[in-house]
């Protein structure tokens, strides 16, 4: 049996262009995991800063979109599509770190209340992606380990479909993040949609498939709800790059009303 989701994701925009456009580029440092916009010299002017930590953030999508689009081939034994998730996630867990570091070094006392809101915005931005990389390298080490099944998790449509979506969606997500966007963009929150519906599919695919008594099926079934719950947690960690972590999405009602 095969997921089929419940229709295409709304066309996105050229995201890449448009950060290039927000975010004019400066020469890139030899290596990608250093930093590339967390001048020193902005520690004293806080808009500008948080800007610059901004820019490194655009840094860090862009490589965790890149990890989710080569995982399949990667998952397959592809060895350049193995390099560009691990060496990925050594990028943003670097970048993200030295973001963090950076933003800790300013003086928040003194903040105006956009700066400081906007601050707290761009710590969640960078935490967020961290944390998808992470799920992405924990989803890659545990297919690693299970050498007879690669093949067959990687050719699966869902983890294919998925992943190619949320490269997308992270690059998205960058995109509203830099336009001041209080919400997940439209591809995002459809793909949330469709990862609800995967995870329930990967589930009872994979009882049916413990039916048949096949082991090796099963073991395929198994990694391929694994990972598609791992794509569901990336997903909520990109949505919420976007979302507003001073808002509380969900009021609680007064007690006793």
């Amino acid at each position: 049996a095969r997921f089929v989701f419940g229709g295409p994701s709304p066309p996105a925009p050229r995201p890449t262009r448009l950060l290039e456009r927000l975010f004019p580029s400066r020469p890139a440092p030899a290596d990608a995991a250093q930093p590339k916009f967390l001048d020193t010299a902005l520690v004293a002017l806080p808009a500008d800063a948080i800007d610059a930590a901004g820019r490194e953030g655009s840094r860090i999508a862009e490589a965790l979109a890149r990890m989710l689009a080569a995982l399949p081939a990667a998952v397959a034994g592809d060895a350049a599509a193995e390099k560009t998730v691990t060496r990925g996630s050594d990028i943003v867990t670097h970048l993200a770190a030295a973001t963090r570091d950076y933003l800790d070094r300013l003086d928040s006392a003194e903040f105006a209340p956009r700066d400081r809101a906007r601050l707290i915005e761009t710590l969640d931005f960078v935490g967020n992606l961290d944390r998808a990389g992470e799920t992405v390298m924990d989803a890659f080490g545990y297919v690693r380990r299970r050498p007879t099944v690669r093949a067959a998790v990687a050719a699966e449509p869902a983890v294919v479909e998925l992943a190619g979506r949320l490269a997308e969606g992270v690059r998205d997500a960058a995109v509203a993040f830099a336009a001041g966007t209080a919400a997940p963009p439209p591809s995002v929150a459809a793909l949330e949609v469709d990862l609800g519906a995967a995870v329930v599919w990967a589930g009872e695919h994979h009882f049916a498939t413990l039916q048949t008594g096949e082991v090796v099926p099963a073991q395929v079934s198994a990694t391929v709800v694994d990972i598609i719950r791992d794509f569901d947690r990336v997903a909520g960690y990109i949505a919420a790059t976007v979302e507003d972590p001073l808002v509380d999405p969900e009021p609680q009602a007064p007690a006793g009303a």
